[in-house]
């Protein structure tokens, strides 16, 4: 059976040579530092697809394509500062009708075009990418009944930097619940 893409709406099979699928990311128990990273964008891959009917019975056949990737394919595990470590693009619901506006408003984030030029972790680390210093990040809210998904999406502007903080975040948070 050919792969198919996990993201709602997207319709990329891997019966065609146009696609490349990257498997959705388990956690690795190697170290507690690689259990730390894989189990943090675990979540955030699940942030990132938000789809009612995904179960951890899936994660292990489950593919992204590489239309949801900046650079066309996902990062490594560890390469957190990557804007691909999690996939951001085309993550579906833009089609939809919301049936309910129950939902909290969204924050517009300002992009911040200029990067600490002090960070020097920053930027030997993203020195091997090639990819914007701005991007849209798409926050999606739905609504699930019986047999109908309703949605919106807002594309929201964030930086780089705003991501990887956000990422740092997600990072310290995992490691906190392990140490308790």
């Amino acid at each position: 059976m050919p792969a198919t893409c996990a993201v709602i709406g997207c319709n990329s099979r891997g019966n065609t040579l146009e696609r490349k699928f990257y498997r959705f990311p388990m956690i690795n128990k190697s170290s507690s530092k690689m259990m730390s990273f894989s189990k943090a964008r675990q979540d955030a891959w699940l942030a990132a697809i938000n789809r009612t009917d995904f179960y951890e019975k899936h994660y292990k056949h489950a593919r992204v394509c590489d239309l949801h990737f900046v650079s066309g394919k996902s990062a490594s595990v560890s390469d957190y500062r990557n804007p691909d470590w999690v996939p951001t693009l085309r993550l579906g619901y833009l089609n939809l009708k919301s049936e309910t506006s129950s939902h909290d408003p969204l924050e517009i984030l300002e992009p911040s075009l200029e990067l600490e030029a002090s960070d020097s972790s920053f930027n030997q680390s993203s020195s091997e990418h090639t990819c914007p210093q701005t991007e849209y990040f798409t926050v999606t809210t739905y609504t699930q009944t019986d047999d109908k998904i309703t949605g919106m999406s807002t594309d929201i502007l964030i930086s780089l930097q705003e991501r990887i903080t956000f990422l740092e975040d997600i990072l310290s948070t995992n490691i906190k619940k392990e140490d308790s």
